[in-house]
C-alpha cells in the first residue's frame, strides 16, 4: 500500500464553492474556465500572459480546493491537468479526494504531502517533476497508484 499525505486549507465556505475561491495566478483562472469544458486541462494553450512560463504556473492552493471542496464541479473524469507547474506545497493530509487525479507532465516545486490521504478512484503522475519531497505514509488509492516516469 503506497500512502500520501495532504493538508489544505478551506478555501472555500457556504453552499456556492465556485465563487469562493479567489485566482491567485493568472493560469488560475484559466483552469477554472476550462473544467466544464475539457476532459484535460492542457497548460501548453493557456495564452493568458505572453509569458510561456506565467502560462503554465498555479498555486497549489487551486489544487487542494479543486480535489477537495470543489470536487463536484469536476466531470465524472476527475481532473487531468497535464503541463502545469504547480507552485507552493501541495497538503492533502488526511483529506478525502473523492474524483480520479491525473497528472501528466506537471512540475511541482514543493513538498507534496499525501499523509493518510484517501483516493477513492484512480491516482497517476505520469511524466512529473517533484522539487520538494513526497510524502505519503498512509495513503490510500481505491483505484490504481501509477508513478511513470516520475522524478523526485
Amino acid at each position: 500500500m503506497f500512502v500520501l499525505w495532504l493538508t489544505s486549507a478551506r478555501l472555500a465556505v457556504g453552499a456556492d464553492s465556485t465563487k469562493s475561491f479567489h485566482p491567485q495566478l493568472p493560469a488560475d483562472q484559466f483552469v477554472l474556465d476550462t473544467l466544464t469544458n475539457q476532459q484535460c486541462i492542457d497548460l501548453a494553450s493557456c495564452c493568458v500572459s505572453p509569458s510561456a512560463v506565467t502560462n503554465r504556473l498555479i498555486s497549489s492552493k487551486l489544487l487542494e480546493w479543486l480535489l477537495t471542496t470543489n470536487a463536484p464541479r469536476l466531470s465524472h473524469d476527475g481532473l487531468q491537468l497535464k503541463n502545469a507547474v504547480i507552485q507552493g506545497p501541495v497538503n492533502l493530509s488526511n483529506e478525502e479526494v473523492p474524483v480520479q487525479v491525473r497528472m501528466s507532465s506537471c512540475h511541482l516545486k514543493d513538498t507534496v504531502t499525501l499523509v493518510s490521504a484517501h483516493f477513492n478512484h484512480d491516482l497517476a503522475f505520469e511524466g512529473c517533476l517533484f522539487d520538494g519531497a513526497l510524502n505519503a505514509p498512509g495513503l490510500r488509492v481505491d483505484g490504481s497508484l501509477t508513478m511513470t516516469s516520475v522524478s523526485l
